[in-house]
């Protein structure tokens, strides 16, 4: 992926927060649960979004002027299952060289 420019991310926080509402936006699933995350002292945020009987965690971090996005789906249970953490939280950077 392609960097973005430094301007567009002046202030994390509200960067973050401008994506959360850009999922909500393009997928239609209504936001159930929000909380702010690190990863190796970057910024993050964990958003939980229901449809239905399904529901998408996302981890969104912004890391190097860049974005990542990880989801994972459940069926509608209560709180996000011990799966969907482990997914998650296996997310590693890999070494360039």
């Amino acid at each position: 992926s392609e960097p973005i420019q430094s301007q567009k991310i002046k202030d994390s926080k509200q960067f973050l927060e401008s994506m959360r509402d850009s999922i909500v936006q393009e997928t239609n699933f209504k936001l159930i649960s929000e909380k702010p995350v690190t990863f190796e002292n970057h910024q993050g945020l964990q958003l939980s979004m229901q449809d239905g009987k399904e529901i998408i965690t996302f981890m969104v971090y912004v890391i190097n002027q860049r974005v990542y996005v990880l989801g994972a789906g459940q069926k509608d249970v209560a709180g996000v299952s011990e799966e969907v953490t482990s997914f998650l939280n296996s997310f590693r950077l890999l070494d360039k060289n």
